[in-house]
């Protein structure tokens, strides 16, 4: 006889993997835990034994995007830590987080749907959580000789990530047409978007 399916593997990793799956097919509204005991052969009280409710699951989701998203931005990391600490160097540098951020939307296009959906419910536009970990608080910091957690840091890179949410969905909306990403044009715009630093 053939063991339930939780008994194979780790759970809690199964349970992330089962629940990607399930959002990226129906959407948020789709994960529960009657539906992921349902795939995965699990009982209530075996879910609740890895994640204290679907809430935590969903963190742990955003948590595991995020550090995706820290993945794809590190690859360009040689290019930035050659940046250097002049004012020019960190424009250049924050003008590369823009450009990485909305090309790795541009290439994950469902993930971005679901990102929208749970930014309009949490109000936030952040990935993660440990906002002093993120490079884009870490490189205006730099520039604006300030801790990343004074208020002009914070309201800076807010004013910024705004921007970019809303070009990420501009590059989001060509990719669904099967149009090209045009970096250069998208780099213009954010090279706009930090035009209010100058004045910082």
């Amino acid at each position: 006889m053939d063991q339930p399916e939780y008994t194979r593997g780790k759970t809690k990793a199964r349970l992330l993997e089962m629940a990607e799956d399930l959002i990226l097919e129906s959407g948020w509204s789709a994960l529960s835990v009657r539906a992921l005991g349902k795939r995965l052969r699990i009982s209530g009280p075996a879910f609740y034994k890895h994640y204290s409710g679907i809430d935590a699951l969903r963190e742990q989701l955003i948590a595991k995007r995020y550090a995706d998203f820290m993945s794809y931005v590190n690859a360009y990391q040689p290019e930035v830590e050659r940046a250097g600490d002049t004012e020019t160097q960190c424009i250049q540098s924050i003008h590369q987080d823009g450009l990485l951020y909305i090309q790795y939307w541009a290439q994950n296009v469902r993930w971005f749907e679901l990102y929208r959906q749970w930014v309009y419910e949490q109000k936030s536009l952040a990935l993660s959580l440990e906002r002093r970990s993120d490079k884009l608080h870490q490189d205006v910091a730099k520039l604006l000789s300030r801790g990343p957690q004074t208020e002009i840091c914070l309201q800076a890179c807010w004013l910024l990530e705004c921007s970019w949410f809303g070009l990420a969905q501009a590059a989001v909306a060509e990719a669904q047409k099967g149009q090209a990403f045009d970096s250069q044009r998208y780099l213009a715009a954010i090279e706009s978007s930090c035009c209010f630093l100058a004045t910082q």
